[in-house]
């Protein structure tokens, strides 16, 4: 019977083989650092303004409500039928839509 060919052991990296392995992880890890720490600075800046104007938006629709509610009534108590308190509220709130709406078409432009 034949006998089985020996198995070499792996050869072990030469130290040119080593010092370029070496070097090609220093030089990414290098790069990694210079990339990643920029974006993850850009994004927790983005993230965190976004999360402001959200806020920010959220008070100002809740505080435009209770404006609004307090309008109504007040013409309510005015005397004004229910109706036309209203529809006054709701033509005022049409009006000022309509004019940030405008205003913001306006600065896109420049």
């Amino acid at each position: 019977m034949a006998e089985a060919p020996e198995t070499k052991p792996p050869l072990e990296p030469s130290v040119l083989e080593d010092l370029i392995r070496r070097t090609r992880r220093f030089m990414g890890d290098i790069a990694h650092d210079y990339v990643k720490r920029p974006l993850e600075d850009l994004l927790r800046w983005a993230l965190g303004r976004a999360l402001a104007y959200a806020v920010a938006a959220g008070i100002f629709v809740a505080a435009a409500v209770f404006l609004l509610v307090a309008g109504v009534e007040g013409l309510k108590s005015a005397g004004l039928p229910h109706a036309w308190a209203y529809l006054a509220l709701g033509a005022a709130g049409t009006v000022s839509g309509f004019l940030v709406l405008r205003a913001g078409r306006a600065t896109g432009k420049r």
